[in-house]
């Protein structure tokens, strides 16, 4: 490096030869008579070594010293203290901790709401079925006898019915135990279901048939409540079993119209003796309205179910039903005699088998069902009066009820 003026030094310095203000800018500082040595910078408002302009290079200083503070706070970012460190990242972390805290709880509460949506289920299903079977009125000839003394069927082929069906029970009836319960209610449509049979044998002397009429008949109303509540329970994970308590009220309501009839002719007034129905008998033709009969049925039964998805993602389940505990009022009105009887039986036996075949999808299910009702025959007491009168009156004969129908159905089963 080359040695620096000093004023006390009689000999000047060596300037470079590429700095050509460098003459003038020396003798200025001898002009100003600086006494003290110049080490890396010449003193007072004169220039430094390499002659450049003090104002300029503070200027370059201070340019520096910002692009170094800049540096600095960028460096925070980058390499942040302790300090700074603790005061950026806690809030980040409580707001974080406190958004997995509500999203564990939210999701707890949908998996807890999942695993409940998937144990049990609610479902709705619009029913149209059809039934096919008969109706019994029975009079007994003798109070401890079954010998009848007057017997009318009346048809119900072909009965179109609609209603609806409440489930409730296990999703997976394959892997959960549980309660179930089920409520279904039915409605006849009004046809013309067949013909009503009016048979009576009032000879005292043998039991041939005395009288024997036909009508056609029309089933005017058609009432069915089901309600039922049990247990489901799971075996293997591919059959259930479900045992359960059914209750059920029918309401059938019919009415004979026009027909004929054929009486056999009684051997002496009041006799209680007929001559053969085949001998010279009394016909009769019938216009318009009969006879109407009104059956209402109550029972409670025990059954159970069984059913296996062997062949998935089908269904096949069968059933059965039985109990002593039926009771039935009927009523019966003959328009033409102006006479009303009413009985009050019970105690006949109840049995219903039945079956069913089911197609699920996730979130509906199609099933046909099949069931056969037979509710034998029931024995009771009967009252009679005339229409214009208020009171009826024991009949010394005991009277009866019975029911056989085939019931089949097809359900959209739409689970909630």
């Amino acid at each position: 490096m080359p040695p620096f003026y000093n004023a006390h030094d009689s000999t000047p310095p060596q300037v470079p030869l590429g700095n050509a203000r460098g003459p003038r800018l020396i003798q200025k500082m001898r002009e100003r008579g600086a006494d003290h040595p110049v080490t890396n910078r010449i003193p007072g408002q004169g220039v430094c070594l390499r002659g450049h302009n003090r104002k300029l290079c503070g200027r370059a200083a201070a340019a520096r010293k910002n692009k170094n503070e800049e540096q600095q706070e960028n460096s925070l970012y980058t390499q942040p203290s302790r300090g700074k460190l603790y005061s950026h990242t806690m809030p980040t972390i409580k707001k974080i901790g406190i958004l997995v805290i509500l999203t564990g709880i939210t999701l707890s509460l949908v998996r807890a709401e999942e695993n409940s949506e998937r144990k049990y289920s609610f479902s709705l299903s619009p029913v149209l079925g059809f039934l096919y079977g008969q109706a019994e009125e029975i009079l007994y000839k003798y109070p401890d006898q079954d010998q009848f003394a007057s017997q009318l069927l009346w048809d119900a082929e072909s009965l179109f019915y609609v209603g609806v069906c409440a489930h409730f029970g296990p999703r997976n009836p394959f892997l959960n135990r549980g309660f179930i319960a089920a409520a279904s209610v039915k409605l006849g449509l009004p046809f013309k279901t067949g013909i009503m049979e009016d048979r009576d044998w009032l000879s005292v002397e043998d039991g041939n048939l005395t009288n024997f009429s036909s009508h056609t008949n029309k089933t005017k109303r058609f009432y069915m409540l089901d309600v039922m509540a049990g247990a489901s329970f799971p075996v293997k994970s591919y059959f259930y079993i479900k045992p359960f308590i059914n209750a059920a009220w029918m309401r059938f309501s019919f009415e004979g119209r026009d027909g004929s009839g054929i009486y056999a002719r009684e051997q002496k007034l009041y006799s209680n003796t007929y001559y053969p129905i085949d001998d010279d008998p009394y016909e009769h033709t019938f216009s318009g309205a009969v006879i109407r009969y009104n059956q209402d049925w109550y029972l409670i039964a025990l059954g159970f179910s069984a059913g296996t998805k062997i062949l998935f993602p089908f269904t096949f389940d069968l059933s059965f039903q039985i109990s002593p505990f039926t009771y039935c009022v009927s009523k019966d009105e003959h328009i033409m005699r102006e006479m009303i009887f009413l009985d009050y039986t019970g105690w006949g036996l109840f049995l219903e088998p039945g079956g069913g075949f089911s197609f699920t999808m996730k979130w509906i299910e199609l099933s046909l069902e099949c069931s056969y009702r037979r509710i034998g025959k029931t024995k009771g007491d009967s009252y009679n009066k005339r229409v214009n009168s208020e009171f009826y009156s024991l009949d010394a004969n005991k009277a009866g009820a019975a029911l056989s129908m085939f019931n089949s159905r097809f359900l959209i089963k739409f689970i909630l």
